[in-house]
């Protein structure tokens, strides 16, 4: 997984690889994508604030035995401090060349991400403690 910000610009790429078991076969997926900022124009120095994104993505998906397939996704992205919600559409540039209409949401479990981030600054602090 890699993610590089810049101004308003964000690139992600993400690669997973399965292998198979029993009768499972081996598997990949890979996504690639470009986000660019609409709203705010610049992010305040502390804090989360909702943001409004373009996306443009190019993902792949590999199983054993099968085609590939590959497609291109451009849309929409609204992000929440806890939630995101990202609407699009998606175009099968492998197989036929399907488009589709995407709309997903996901939901951030910011607390328990919080008492990650607590206890993550206590360990920071202890290793300071420790050698000092």
């Amino acid at each position: 997984m890699f993610t590089h910000f810049k101004n308003r610009n964000e690139i992600d790429g993400d690669l997973l690889y399965r292998f198979g078991e029993d009768d499972r076969l081996d598997s990949a997926r890979y996504d690639i994508s470009w986000q660019y900022r609409l709203h705010p124009v610049r992010r305040p120095a502390w804090g989360l604030v909702p943001e409004l994104n373009t996306v443009l993505e190019l993902n792949g998906r590999w199983l054993e035995d099968a085609d590939v397939v590959r497609q291109v996704t451009a849309g929409l992205q609204w992000i929440h401090p806890q939630w995101i919600l990202e609407g699009g559409i998606a175009r099968d540039i492998s197989n036929g060349s399907e488009t589709r209409l995407i709309l997903s949401s996901r939901f951030h479990f910011w607390k328990w991400r919080h008492c990650l981030q607590e206890i993550h600054l206590l360990e920071n602090e202890f290793i300071s403690f420790a050698a000092v």
